[in-house]
């Protein structure tokens, strides 16, 4: 059985251009930029604010629709671990630096 079926989990909600997360249970607005921020899903670990190439990385791949949402039994399967990585699995997809 999944491990979130039985116990919801908070979703984690990202603003890559604000470099801000948030933990929720439905969608959420950043304080920021006042736009809609992206669910990663409850498996998402945020970077630090000054780690710059992850930032990076998060913009892309919000920017290609790659979350970490998971049923919680296998994991969201592998996620690129750098900036560059990602760039070359996925292109620029009109991310800027």
């Amino acid at each position: 059985m999944c491990r979130y079926s039985d116990h919801p989990v908070k979703s984690h909600y990202v603003c890559a251009k604000d470099r801000r997360s948030k933990k929720s249970w439905g969608p959420t607005i950043c304080e920021i930029c006042r736009e809609e921020m992206v669910n990663m899903g409850p498996d998402f670990k945020p970077p630090r604010k000054t780690y710059d190439n992850q930032w990076k990385k998060i913009g892309l791949l919000v920017a290609v629709g790659v979350n970490m949402q998971s049923c919680g039994c296998s994991g969201p399967g592998y996620i690129s671990k750098t900036y560059a990585e990602a760039k070359r699995k996925y292109g620029e997809y009109g991310v800027t630096s």
